[in-house]
């Protein structure tokens, strides 16, 4: 059986559902050593990068270098659509499995993130209106 090229990992793979105003938190391990600074983008459906400013920190551990990122906010928006990240670390490159944002939550004024109940889900008032605070 041949594998999948990756661009066909990346079509046929179900996606994450994320947040539409924040990238999820990852975290990630390698033999590879890191080579330089980390450079972030995003993917779309389409083929089209989107340089992101978020921040990914790393740490060797016996030899073993590592990767994460913890959320933070997303300015503007991502729209409905299918995404991953493509990490660059100088030699190496590194994706995510694809990811969707929330759709269907666009009365958000830009800088504001939805507020959250315990399960994650987006709070709404007695009105259907989503409750919002800044980032």
């Amino acid at each position: 059986m041949t594998p999948f090229k990756f661009t066909e990992q990346i079509i046929d793979t179900t996606p994450l559902i994320a947040p539409c105003d924040r990238i999820l938190p990852f975290m990630f391990r390698t033999d590879n050593v890191t080579s330089g600074s980390i450079v972030v983008t995003m993917v779309d459906s389409d083929g089209a990068e989107t340089a992101l400013s978020i921040t990914v920190s790393t740490g060797v551990i016996d030899g073993k270098t590592y990767y994460w990122h913890r959320g933070e906010c997303l300015y503007p928006f991502l729209t409905c659509g299918k995404y991953y990240l493509k990490i660059v670390d100088g030699a190496n490159t590194y994706y995510s499995v694809p990811f969707m944002p929330e759709c269907g939550i666009s009365d958000i004024p830009d800088g504001n993130e939805p507020l959250r109940d315990a399960n994650g889900c987006v709070m709404r008032d007695a009105d259907g209106d989503i409750l919002y605070e800044p980032c």
